[in-house]
């Protein structure tokens, strides 16, 4: 590992990276499950249920390029006021450490806030595309409907929707469209619904949804994008826990064995 030894304070900047480098192997040991996996790439778990915490699997990487290139990133987050830890956990957090400086300042022009845990998600989601990569993405929500400003508004609400597959996005925005009518403006100020499963959560839920409207035990209007976000726990207490011995096609409903052509209830 080749530490900086070129500008003035030399003893300074060894001993920075000596502190970075230890903050980071304290990341990786005490926080080993932070991660989930994506077409075999780890990512980080989606912001709603997030604790900072990075992946594990390029720790070895992480140590050889640190050093030489947190550079000007480096630089930018700690004019920020970021300390140590918190550019560490960046570092590891990003899928492409070769590129940290780039990717700090090209989200840092987008206007993210390095000292808001949202930032990490940004380094992470920026770290897995390449420059043509990041083209493709833009050209793949055009053509979904998306203008590039609401691509990268969503991107800048919800980085991870950047990293998530083509084919999930494209079937939830489908089936958004095609169901509840909505335009892809709407679905650009709530990106997060787009991240689900259609067939083990979306669909699932609004079927159990659509059953207790119909029959008038609960209120047709809801918020779709606050029934999909909705951790299991609580979806799992409100809507089956409660209903379940009168309704008991309700958890058919929910393990996707029941499905409806429509929707009735207001989104």
């Amino acid at each position: 590992m080749v530490l900086n030894e070129e500008e003035g304070g030399s003893n300074i900047e060894i001993t920075w990276n000596i502190v970075v480098l230890g903050e980071i192997l304290l990341a990786i040991a005490v926080l080993p499950s932070s991660c989930t996996s994506l077409g075999g790439t780890p990512v980080l778990k989606s912001p709603e249920n997030f604790s900072p915490q990075p992946p594990l699997r390029r720790h070895r990487l992480v140590l050889f390029v640190v050093s030489q290139n947190l550079g000007n990133g480096r630089s930018t987050m700690q004019g920020n006021g970021l300390k140590s830890r918190a550019i560490s956990t960046c570092v590891v957090a990003s899928n492409a450490p070769h590129r940290f400086r780039k990717d700090v300042e090209f989200l840092m022009e987008m206007g993210f806030d390095p000292s808001l845990s949202l930032f990490e998600y940004a380094v992470h989601a920026k770290g897995c595309l390449t420059e043509s990569g990041w083209e493709d993405r833009l050209k793949f929500f055009r053509s979904l409907g998306f203008s590039n400003e609401e691509t990268i508004y969503m991107f800048k609400k919800q980085p991870l929707i950047l990293s998530t597959s083509k084919e999930k996005i494209r079937a939830a925005v489908e089936f958004y469209i095609s169901t509840f009518h909505w335009s892809p403006t709407q679905l650009s100020k709530k990106p997060s619904v787009l991240r689900y499963s259609l067939g083990k959560r979306i669909i699932p839920r609004c079927s159990v949804l659509q059953i207790l409207a119909s029959r008038s035990m609960i209120n047709k209007s809801v918020m779709v994008s606050s029934l999909v976000a909705m951790a299991e726990r609580d979806f799992l207490e409100k809507y089956i826990t409660n209903y379940k011995d009168e309704v008991p096609e309700l958890l058919d409903a929910y393990h996707g064995k029941l499905s409806f052509d429509e929707y009735n209830f207001d989104s």
